[in-house]
């Protein structure tokens, strides 16, 4: 047994998460295995996702009361002003609160399929290091989220459907090489 009595060098957390975005994710997922810190990162998630969700309800109640009012030409039961007032509540309720707890559920969820996976391959390893390897990947999704929000912000409300940061976006659209080939 081979015991290392020299101090680990600790790596920040602004450092790990610019290593999982942009430097280098291996050696960042390698060092976040050797030391599973996930309660500042995580907590950078949660309230990151839950200012990205402050931000995006006035849009998000806008949006919401344009589809209950195009709803409202074929159903006119959800053109009752008590009926609107009650989801946009449920919408702000919801949204505030998807956007607090839903990346520890998710990373939760993700930790669990790792560990189970584990389990019937590899070597054992502890939950912990598993939660902190889902929260750090939760990075790329919440940098997508921010641009997501930016986004619809900058959009009308009628088109908050089509605001995307898929790679699709990319592609030239469709038909676009019959016009110009």
């Amino acid at each position: 047994m081979n015991l290392s009595l020299e101090p680990q060098e600790q790596t920040t957390v602004g450092r790990r998460i610019m290593g999982v975005l942009f430097y280098s994710p291996q050696a960042a997922f390698e060092d976040i295995g050797r030391q599973p810190r996930w309660l500042p990162p995580l907590a950078i998630v949660s309230i990151t996702s839950f200012l990205c969700s402050l931000a995006s309800l006035p849009k998000l109640k806008e949006f919401t009361l344009y589809t209950l009012e195009l709803q409202a030409q074929t159903m006119p039961e959800l053109a009752d002003a008590a009926a609107m007032d009650i989801a946009v509540s449920g919408l702000v309720i919801f949204a505030l609160i998807a956007g607090l707890f839903s990346p520890a559920i998710m990373c939760l969820l993700y930790a669990g399929l790792l560990k189970l996976f584990n389990l019937f391959a590899g070597e054992p390893a502890p939950f912990r290091q598993f939660f902190a390897i889902t929260v750090y990947s939760y990075f790329p999704i919440i940098f997508a989220a921010v641009i997501a929000t930016i986004m619809i912000l900058m959009s009308p409300a009628t088109h908050l459907e089509e605001v995307s940061t898929s790679l699709y976006l990319l592609f030239p659209p469709p038909g676009f090489h019959r016009i110009c080939c």
